[in-house]
């Protein structure tokens, strides 16, 4: 005789129209409503950990230049960090093994650049960026193989409160 609604969304809208249609049901007084707002940090980071973990920002073989498949990436990229306008943003470049170790590490370190970069140029705020290079050292699968290697060749991003 009795429900209940728990959850959480990222906007306001759907939180309101739920509580709303629930309101209107002939049964709505026998309803508990629980439905919160994700904090705009939570939120942030749950889009960019998402766009991060497709691995869709990529660079030219060798270089620190963007293949262009990577600009829409990057867009959306900086559409998701206006949500938490006041978070810091870590822009971690990582390469996989191949070549030598100090020239991956000055890879790695072109590339967080170039992606910082681009996020100013797309109007994110230059005080809230910082870039880092790992090379090499920190593999995320197996440097034998083709689809190992593909997978350390990444941007990680870590947004936190500073």
């Amino acid at each position: 005789s009795r429900w209940w609604l728990r959850g959480v969304s990222d906007k306001a809208a759907p939180l309101e129209a739920a509580r709303a249609e629930i309101a209107a049901l002939p049964t709505g007084a026998d309803w508990s409503v629980f439905v919160d707002q994700l904090p705009p940090l939570e939120v942030c980071r749950d889009l960019v950990a998402e766009l991060e973990r497709r691995n869709a920002i990529v660079f030219q073989s060798g270089s620190a230049t963007l293949a262009e498949t990577s600009l829409p990436v990057i867009d959306e990229l900086a559409t998701d960090l206006a949500i938490c306008p006041a978070a810091s943003v870590h822009v971690e470049g990582h390469t996989d093994a191949d070549g030598a170790e100090d020239l991956n590490l000055a890879l790695s370190v072109a590339r967080a650049e170039t992606v910082v970069e681009a996020l100013i140029e797309r109007g994110v705020a230059i005080e809230r960026l910082y870039a880092e290079g790992y090379g090499e050292s920190r593999p995320i699968a197996d440097n034998e193989t083709r689809d190992g290697k593909a997978q350390n060749r990444r941007i990680v991003f870590s947004i936190s409160e500073e």
